[in-house]
């Protein structure tokens, strides 16, 4: 079952309010956002959309309220259902489907891991079972998951169980390698899409159909023109780009970057207000965001997404 993705998707940040309640009217103002910025594809509910710090009944009205507001304006929006048990995971699924969702996704469980590549892909074999009349991606997410198999092993034992709707890769991880097999064999039947935004460009020559990413969220234009010159296989434009994406996510790295700060950059940035992480992340303070905006301003960061 086909899922084409192509071009930039941001991984969208949930709104929140100031007391961590989801905020689901400014989901409204965000899909303007991407709308305006020629956004066709969405990834919501995964690490940046903190779906892992959500009740499941949250997570179904996160999922309602942007395919209700996304109808003809956004192609797909992909919706993460991964829990850390198959039942809830199972139900995330079907609900997505039942509304309709252009796809889903999912992590592995990652405290009781599977042992083998088989293993993995029997427990994504349950999951597609549970949605299948929609595509569903498997989301390498090695840093968090700790579930490090090569993904070339895991659909090659995709491919003996047979899975219909199985659809293809949000692949997270420095492993290109495995990306380019991946790409190798099974790049024409699936959507391979690459989630490290520090070393897209590399992933789109290798023959990535995609970049997903937080970072595009606030930084659209400056990825939009380096996806563009991969595709035109511009490698001094496309290289650019990328060292910009670099200098700067390596300057919000030295900062501690993460959803927290990551929600108040896209806040300070687009106008776009996502408010705060959950706990037990914590928002970042507003002393360390004006120094930050104004060591980015230094960089010329903000020349460069415009």
């Amino acid at each position: 079952m086909k899922l084409t993705l192509t071009g930039i998707v941001p991984a969208a940040f949930t709104p929140m309010q100031d007391d961590g309640e989801l905020n689901l009217e400014m989901i409204d103002e965000y899909v303007n956002f991407l709308e305006k910025g020629k956004v066709s594809n969405v990834f919501i509910l995964e690490t940046s959309g903190e779906g892992c710090s959500l009740s499941l009944e949250e997570r179904k009205k996160v999922t309602e309220k942007w395919i209700s507001a996304a109808k003809r304006r956004i192609r797909n929006v992909i919706v993460h259902v991964g829990t850390q048990n198959l039942v809830d995971t199972k139900t995330l699924a079907k609900h997505a489907e039942s509304i309709g969702a252009a796809g889903i996704a999912t992590v592995s469980s990652f405290y009781f891991k599977p042992k083998t590549p088989k293993h993995l892909a029997i427990y994504l074999s349950e999951v597609a079972e549970a949605a299948p009349n929609t595509p569903m991606m498997y989301y390498h997410l090695l840093t968090i998951t700790g579930v490090d198999f090569k993904i070339k092993e895991v659909i090659d034992e995709i491919e003996k169980i047979g899975v219909p709707n199985f659809a293809g890769v949000k692949f997270t991880s420095l492993d290109l390698c495995d990306f380019g097999r991946c790409i190798d064999c099974y790049g024409e039947k699936y959507s391979m899409c690459y989630g490290w935004d520090q070393q897209m460009s590399a992933a789109l020559l290798m023959g990535a159909q995609s970049g997903v990413g937080s970072t595009y969220n606030y930084a659209l234009k400056l990825y939009q023109r380096l996806y563009d010159a991969c595709v035109r296989k511009d490698v001094k434009i496309a290289t650019d780009e990328q060292y910009k994406s670099q200098r700067f996510i390596s300057y919000l790295m030295t900062a501690d970057l993460d959803i927290g700060m990551g929600k108040a950059l896209m806040s300070r940035i687009t106008g776009i207000n996502v408010g705060p992480p959950r706990l037990p992340m914590l928002p970042t303070p507003k002393e360390q965001m004006d120094k930050i905006i104004g060591d980015l301003t230094n960089m010329e960061f903000f020349e460069w997404i415009k």
